[in-house]
């Protein structure tokens, strides 16, 4: 059997999509970087839909933070809540496009100064519906300045005594803690160090804590001797700090073996002979006038 044969051909449009709309956090910032305790602070966050064709819609993400909690022990305790809502939401990202989900934190008070990881929740759907949810840690940083304060708890010196001990007092007023901590004596004007060594390891100053270092001098002052320190520490994320400082000491008159200045001594004296004198003339009138 012989007969004309056709072939044909047609095109069929064929919609292929992937098996996962892919979605990937592109970056986080933080407004300031650090959040000091008690402070407020803004998180951002950017999430890219990878996909080439596919749309990913139903976009929610989450921040997770409710203590972990395992074996009824908490592992780790997140200090911050948010000033509204916890979960933000969008309708959709199309392929390529990328997003920013903001939140405003605030830190406890109470928050130590370290890192935390804050779990954020994606969950979203592709174009056919599917469900998806991918979880990622947040590194967010809580610290605070130092605040530190440098004076002299005592001393032996005064404008008659030139060599003697100096007692500096570091007292640390702020909600962070200091670390690994020396005080340093440096050369000038004023006076001499007469120890070995001109530095003095301090160690650790917890907050609302103080610390003291003891130095020997000479000092040819006879008025104010102004000191110069420099403080070398870390906090508890190991930024390291160098602090100068100028302490002045004021000399003052010695006291004497009663506490007392000699004026004042002088002064005392002089009142007690004035009331003796004034009790003997006032017996002897007595006596005059009972003849």
């Amino acid at each position: 059997m012989t007969g004309d044969s056709s072939v044909y051909t047609a095109k069929l449009p064929i919609d292929i999509k992937s098996a996962e709309a892919p979605i990937s956090v592109s970056s986080v910032s933080m407004t300031p970087e650090v959040i000091t305790p008690g402070s407020k602070a803004k998180l951002t966050i950017a999430v890219k839909n990878l996909a080439k064709s596919s749309n990913v819609r139903d976009v929610q993400v989450s921040l997770y933070l409710d203590p972990i909690i395992a074996s009824t022990t908490i592992v780790s305790d997140i200090p911050f809540i948010t000033t509204t809502s916890n979960k933000k939401s969008l309708d959709r990202i199309t392929p390529g496009q990328t997003s920013e989900f903001t939140f405003e934190l605030v830190a406890y008070p109470e928050a130590e100064s370290k890192v935390y990881k804050l779990p954020v929740i994606i969950s979203y759907k592709d174009d056919a519906g599917n469900n998806y949810s991918t979880t990622y840690l947040v590194g967010v940083q809580v610290n605070s300045k130092p605040d530190l304060i440098l004076n002299i708890d005592s001393s032996s010196l005064n404008k008659n005594v030139q060599q003697g001990d100096v007692i500096f007092n570091i007292i640390n007023k702020g909600v962070n803690n200091m670390k690994l901590m020396t005080i340093t004596l440096n050369a000038a004007d004023g006076y001499e160090l007469l120890d070995a060594s001109n530095i003095i390891y301090i160690g650790g100053v917890d907050s609302d804590d103080f610390q003291t270092a003891n130095f020997n001098v000479k000092t040819t002052e006879t008025n104010v001797v102004k000191f110069n320190v420099t403080l070398d520490y870390r906090d508890a994320l190991n930024n390291e700090f160098t602090d100068n400082r100028l302490v002045e000491y004021v000399l003052r008159e010695p006291l004497d073996g009663n506490g007392g200045s000699p004026l004042i001594t002088i002064i005392v004296i002089l009142v007690i002979a004035a009331g003796i004198f004034f009790w003997v003339r006032k017996r002897k009138k007595n006596k005059e006038l009972k003849k």
